[in-house]
């Protein structure tokens, strides 16, 4: 039997909020969700606490679909990527945990209607105790690497990390809901996109990170990096293992690089067969493959091709036969 939330869910309460120059007070309402929901069930009956469930995860960026009040898969999408953001487990169910997490949440949060980081011109005014020191005026960052991003204290007890384009325009959200830090450890490149909801890779160019309140959005005086540079990484093989690999189908190897993903086209050198991607980390330094049945064996060599045509170094290898 599907759970009924209590009458006493909704509570309202009054939000202030900067348009331009003007301070207005803004009606929204607070959930105060008392029972489980999750995928297949609708508001028949329910008090429409799925229908405002829906609407407070679209006015927070995270569910793109109209709200409903049916608990279908993209409401599960929605959860998941709400849950992550807060550090709850992302099951897509709304259960005692991320129940707590959307009533402590709700009230706080002024109503949004972006999907994406919202565009804020880079201000000289930027509170100047929490100016972000890394990185650096002019660095230049590679996709992939690992770079820890710092600021001198917290401007929120909770803040949101979103890296900007030269635009102004927000990229994607680096990390959601940072506390108790200053500082956050960033696969560079990698963000999350609230209106794909999934993480993306970014395109090579000019960037900046702003801080913001996840509960108000995009302030003038948010803290703003200086501008950085993001550069492609180059296509590269550092290392194989191991060395020696069966031509059975099944048997795994390891390669170690650069810009190595799921595309990627894995050649030897002694034959025209392709090796067969089982993974691909996200940072693009790992890639695991097996030698399909068949592949001519012998010491030869390996080396891998995108689909830009670029082709990286040349690592020795032996295949063996089954």
């Amino acid at each position: 039997m599907r759970n009924i939330i209590s009458s006493s869910f909704l509570i309202p309460c009054i939000v202030a909020y900067m348009l331009g120059a003007t301070m207005v007070l803004a009606q929204t309402q607070c959930l105060s969700l008392s029972s489980d929901i999750g995928y297949g069930m609708a508001d028949n009956g329910t008090n429409d606490q799925i229908l405002l469930l829906q609407r407070y995860l679209s006015s927070a960026g995270y569910l793109s679909a109209t709200p409903t009040g049916y608990f279908g898969s993209a409401t599960v999408a929605a959860v998941k990527a709400f849950q992550i953001a807060n550090r709850v487990s992302g099951t897509g169910y709304v259960g005692p945990l991320t129940r707590a997490a959307l009533n402590r949440l709700a009230c706080a949060a002024t109503i949004k209607t972006q999907t994406t980081p919202a565009v804020v011109s880079p201000v000289s005014s930027a509170v100047s105790s929490s100016a972000i020191t890394s990185p650096t005026a002019g660095q230049t960052l590679t996709t992939g690497q690992t770079f820890n991003i710092t600021w001198n204290s917290q401007p929120y007890s909770r803040y949101n990390l979103v890296l900007v384009s030269s635009s102004g325009a927000g990229a994607g959200f680096i990390s959601q809901s940072v506390g108790n830090s200053n500082q956050y450890l960033w696969t560079v490149g990698n963000v999350y996109s609230s209106q794909t909801q999934s993480n993306i890779a970014v395109p090579a160019g000019s960037y900046q990170i702003r801080i913001e309140n996840p509960a108000t959005g995009p302030e003038p005086t948010d803290p703003i990096s200086n501008p950085f540079t993001i550069s492609a990484a180059t296509l590269n093989l550092s290392n194989i293992f191991p060395t020696s690999v069966t031509a059975d189908g099944t048997t795994a190897a390891v390669l170690y690089g650069s810009d190595l993903n799921s595309s990627i086209s894995i050649n030897f050198s002694g034959s025209s067969a392709k090796g067969q991607v089982l993974y691909a980390s996200p940072d693009g330094r790992v890639l695991v493959f097996s030698v399909p049945v068949g592949t001519l064996a012998g010491s030869q060599s390996i080396y891998v091709s995108n689909s830009l045509n670029q082709s990286s170094n040349q690592l020795p290898f032996t295949i063996t036969s089954p």
